[in-house]
């Protein structure tokens, strides 16, 4: 009996699918690596460096004047924020290098729970106060909701509006075969422009504000991972709401 081109069809797409699929993986960790490697073989001289220029101030303090030691304070201060970079860019670089899809449903308010356990302080002195609605579980991977949901909570905690203490909504809907994710804050909110450039990586809009620019493209990656996406809705002086969409359960659809 004799094989049709059809019957061939579907196998070799599946095939070749799985090789396209280990290819990306493939390309993924050696990506890692590198971004690991980098870091490590940086961090090592950056530490170094700081060592000499906390030496040379505490050594010679007293022979500095006031301009010398804010040079040093200065150099110190950027030095911090190139090891954070580095952290900052290893950990979006191992954000979806595994599957986020899970077999198994994840709570959304246990991942957000873990989140505000983990900027329980930052959330104390603020004064910051929380309304959670019922949140879905969803099919994706526990640690990358709770790293989802701790940036966007750390954003609204951080870009708050002066002497106003942070009030953070979280709320989800159903639509169709997503659920829609909001994260709301009433915060000094982003200008129209900046809507898109916010989810690249190492763009900061509010260049007074710490930070290192890296939070929100780590949440694009984990939703558009998840075959969901994200978005930001401002109305100036009063929210700025963080959506995206996750997949509902998959054994539903």
């Amino acid at each position: 009996m004799s094989t049709s081109p059809n019957d061939l069809r579907g196998p070799l797409a599946i095939r070749r699918l799985e090789l396209l699929t280990a290819e990306l993986e493939a390309s993924q960790e050696e990506a890692h690596r590198l971004s690991r490697a980098v870091s490590h073989n940086l961090s090592t001289p950056l530490t170094s460096t700081r060592w000499l220029l906390e030496a040379l101030r505490d050594r010679s303090g007293p022979a500095l004047d006031d301009d010398g030691i804010r040079l040093i304070e200065a150099a110190l201060k950027n030095l911090d924020e190139m090891v954070g970079m580095l952290e900052s860019l290893v950990s979006h670089s191992a954000v979806g290098q595994k599957t986020l899809h899970a077999t198994q449903l994840a709570s959304s308010r246990r991942a957000l729970d873990q989140a505000l356990a983990n900027l329980r302080s930052e959330a104390a002195s603020s004064g910051a106060e929380f309304s959670v609605a019922d949140l879905p579980s969803v099919p994706v991977e526990p640690n990358a909701l709770t790293c989802l949901f701790e940036n966007l909570v750390s954003n609204a905690l951080k870009f708050k509006r002066p002497g106003v203490a942070p009030c953070i909504a979280v709320t989800a809907s159903r639509e169709g075969e997503m659920w829609v994710l909001a994260v709301t804050d009433q915060g000094i909110g982003i200008e129209p422009g900046d809507y898109r450039r916010i989810f690249e990586p190492f763009q900061r809009v509010h260049p007074g504000i710490p930070g290192r620019g890296i939070g929100l493209a780590t949440c694009r990656k984990i939703v558009e991972r998840t075959g969901g996406r994200i978005w930001v809705d401002c109305k100036p002086g009063e929210s700025t709401a963080f959506r995206f969409t996750l997949p509902a359960d998959y054994s539903e659809t």
